[in-house]
């Protein structure tokens, strides 16, 4: 019985894994398939064309989204310790999220944030992050309604888009986890008073943290710092599209990066989204218009910057972390084994 056990509670995982691998042998086949349509001239001619002075510009707006993650954090979770620190965290957690399938770099945050003390326990930091997460679909949600109502429904109808389906399916998706985030608040309320078991220990801490943020102040902070946050990461790759010399309108490049988020957000991608992502930046281009070869010279090429911004501020947070001490965790909650 015992060894059934194992091998049930060990299955989970290995199941994971092979679909990471799977899904990383699919990307790399999709990547040497892009690039067998592509020469080198094609690729060498995109980078000369390359304006640094907007490229370098990308690389500060890619900084300062991350710190204005750290700073949204620290506002609604009041966590304790610097933010120079905790900037460090999350530019290492964005690194981190990029390598990893599927959503779990969602779970290494919370360890994360614990393992640098940030907060006390998983448990704890789980109810701000949901939180946060799903801010940012309604951040997302927010910005996609604005720009597709500046595009104009012509615009949309000929690429194939209309606003209002959009719209309403994303709200029903948001309503729904709002239902089930409701749902999951209440039906914590037997545990933690009865008995001193692990899951009660961890129903405690869970509700010690959905109390931490039940303050309007922070909430409607944390709702702003989403805004500019996402604002920020729409703004990125329209940059280096700018940066490129993509042939389209700015309202285009706008409309593509949008896209391109918002398909980045399906758990389908290969590990560093290796030929995923390249393929969706292609598909992108492609649907507003540029012939295939540019299209995927230039998806690589963007996906090349947006990889090494990220791989730049992963080595700048793990200096950050390695030369300051970790400040005290927080105190009053059980701490995760």
């Amino acid at each position: 019985m015992n060894s059934q056990n194992e091998s049930d509670t060990g299955g989970a995982p290995a199941r994971k894994w092979r679909r990471a691998a799977v899904l990383l042998v699919v990307g790399v086949a999709i990547l040497v398939w892009l690039l067998s349509q592509i020469t080198l001239a094609d690729f060498r001619n995109a980078w000369a064309r390359v304006d640094w002075a907007v490229l370098a510009l990308g690389i500060s707006f890619s900084l300062s989204a991350t710190l204005v993650r750290a700073l949204r954090f620290a506002v609604l979770f009041e966590s304790r310790g610097n933010l120079i620190r905790l900037y460090g965290v999350f530019a290492q957690w964005r690194l981190v999220n990029m390598v990893l399938p599927f959503k779990i770099g969602e779970v290494a945050a919370l360890v994360m944030l614990k393992k640098y003390g940030f907060a006390g326990s998983i448990a704890e930091a789980a109810p701000t992050w949901i939180v946060v997460r799903v801010f940012d679909l309604l951040a997302i949600l927010a910005w996609f309604g604005a720009v597709l109502l500046i595009a104009g429904q012509e615009m949309l109808r000929e690429v194939g888009m209309e606003e209002t389906p959009v719209i309403l399916a994303i709200a029903a998706v948001l309503a729904g986890l709002g239902l089930v985030f409701a749902y999951g608040l209440t039906a914590l309320g037997p545990f933690g008073h009865d008995n001193t078991s692990w899951l009660a220990q961890r129903a405690r801490a869970f509700r010690d943290g959905v109390h931490r943020i039940n303050n309007t102040r922070r909430i409607a902070a944390c709702g702003i710092l989403s805004m500019l946050l996402w604002g920020i990461a729409i703004a990125v790759p329209t940059i280096l599209q700018f940066a490129f010399e993509v042939p389209l309108a700015a309202l285009d490049c706008l409309l593509i990066s949008l896209i391109v988020l918002v398909a980045s957000m399906l758990p389908v991608h290969a590990p560093l989204s290796l030929g995923t992502g390249d393929l969706i930046w292609a598909g992108a281009l492609m649907l507003f218009g540029l012939p295939e070869t540019e299209a995927i010279v230039l998806a690589i090429s963007i996906r090349l910057s947006l990889i090494a911004l990220i791989c730049l501020e992963g080595g700048i947070g793990t200096m950050i972390l390695l030369g300051r001490q970790p400040p005290p965790a927080h105190q009053g909650t059980a701490p995760d084994e």
